[in-house]
């Protein structure tokens, strides 16, 4: 089985034994536990772990470090590159060594997710933690503070040998040539162009998976066809690429990432990219999509859970037939939600129409009654249901009249001005007949007032 580390046994017996991790970390369904059993194997003598990794697995890298940090006589030696949790594993050694134009990179940590909001937060708290976690490891090896340590993880920082030394990422820093670190393009957002190398001419052929920046993200593809004389027609796109021997041409068919993996899967669009602009890729996960067990998993769930409501017959039937048999139970769903409100709404208003019969039925009774009791005028009946139906404070003025003495005369229809405006106008009034006509027209809001 392939590794992402090497164990090389010295024949010299008083010099250490070489733990070579080349490769990212986790990688190659071999795990943290598998390293520490076979570097426990040879013994409690001194080891000298060698780095050339992009990072990986922060779980198992975290696992290294704690039993590495543990050993006796650890030195490691950054021969390249240190990136993400291969960096945490460098600060195990009790001595650090690495070249100056060699690189050691920190960042927070970071994983692809899926879930509800919950699973989210729940991905957030661990990501949060286990930076913590790390800025800790770093603080407790170097000169930084915890702050400054988080503030250089926030920002992907990428230290050479000197700087490392200086802030005591490493012990040493030696004269020798670090061994050439090629990383994807994607996996980091600052990496000095030294460590990411686009593949020259006569590195890429067809087959071959590629990345490219795309707007603001990466994207991943295989290489269909390539020229490198003239142009190379896109299809479908109405474009063409021109093609150099320096600079050649590559028809690339885009795939798809599949939510919440490092799988992808062949989709149909092609690509038309100069090799100036795309990074070949190693040991990318390309699978197919009946293959995807998540998938088939996911689907199974979504049949059951609508065969459960009654949205298709049955979990057993394929997707084109489960997708036509929710959409005619959909449409009946909302055909009834629809009728069931229409019915809703013509019963609201036969009830609201009905209350407003009551209500008008009980507002002529109060009228009716106040002119039998002789305290308003019965010609003005219909003005007084208006004034009541369109102001509830027109029934109130109407119980307050009180019932009129013998001989005088009964009240009018209730009047629009304010109590205090007739009482202003009553005694402007200095004609008597046009006062007492005015008091018996207007008597209940002037008593009020």
């Amino acid at each position: 089985m392939k590794t992402w580390y090497t164990i090389k046994a010295s024949v010299q017996p008083q010099k250490p034994t070489e733990v070579m991790i080349y490769d990212e970390i986790g990688g190659w369904g071999v795990t943290a536990a598998q390293f520490v059993r076979d570097v426990k194997a040879i013994g409690d003598g001194s080891i000298n772990v060698r780095i050339n990794s992009p990072g990986g697995s922060v779980f198992d890298g975290l696992a290294i470090y704690h039993y590495l940090s543990n050993r006796k006589d650890v030195t490691v030696t950054i021969d390249g590159i240190a990136a993400s949790i291969a960096s945490i594993i460098a600060m195990a050694g009790s001595k650090r060594v690495m070249p100056e134009s060699a690189y050691l990179m920190i960042h927070n940590p970071w994983t692809g997710a899926i879930g509800d909001a919950n699973d989210l937060r729940e991905q957030a708290d661990l990501l949060d933690k286990l930076g913590e976690t790390l800025a800790g490891i770093y603080a407790k090896c170097t000169k930084k503070t915890k702050d400054a340590i988080r503030s250089m993880m926030d920002a992907e920082t990428w230290i050479d040998g000197a700087t490392a030394l200086a802030d005591g990422f490493v012990t040493e820093v030696s004269d020798c040539q670090p061994i050439k670190a090629n990383i994807r393009s994607d996996r980091f957002t600052r990496a000095p162009q030294s460590v990411v190398q686009n593949a020259a001419p006569s590195e890429l052929e067809v087959d071959d998976d590629v990345s490219w920046v795309d707007g603001p993200s990466v994207s991943y593809g295989e290489i269909v066809e390539i020229s490198r004389n003239g142009t190379l027609n896109v299809p479908d796109a109405g474009i063409s690429i021109v093609a150099t021997p320096e600079d050649p041409a590559a028809l690339v068919k885009k795939y798809q990432p599949v939510a919440g993996t490092d799988a992808f899967i062949e989709g149909e669009l092609m690509v038309g990219l100069n090799f100036s602009q795309i990074t070949k890729i190693e040991d990318l996960k390309v699978i197919e999509v009946e293959d995807t067990l998540e998938q088939q998993i996911t689907m199974e769930k979504l049949l059951n859970a609508l065969a459960g409501v009654g949205l298709v017959p049955s979990a057993q039937i394929d997707e084109d037939a489960a997708v036509a048999a929710f959409n005619t139970a959909f449409a009946s769903v909302n055909e009834a939600h629809k009728t069931a409100i229409e019915a809703l709404t013509c019963e609201r208003d036969a009830l609201k129409a009905k209350l407003d019969e009551i209500a008008k039925s009980e507002i002529a009774n109060k009228v009716e009654t106040a002119i039998k009791e002789g305290r308003i005028k019965s010609e003005l009946k219909d003005q007084w249901i208006a004034q009541i139906a369109a102001n509830s404070s027109a029934l109130e003025l109407l119980n307050s009249i009180p019932a009129p003495a013998i001989g005088a005369d009964p009240v009018g229809a209730p009047s629009e001005k304010p109590s205090v405006d007739l009482r202003a106008e009553f005694d402007a009034i200095t004609d008597p007949k046009k006062r007492t006509a005015f008091w018996s027209a207007h008597k209940a809001q002037l008593l009020k007032s």
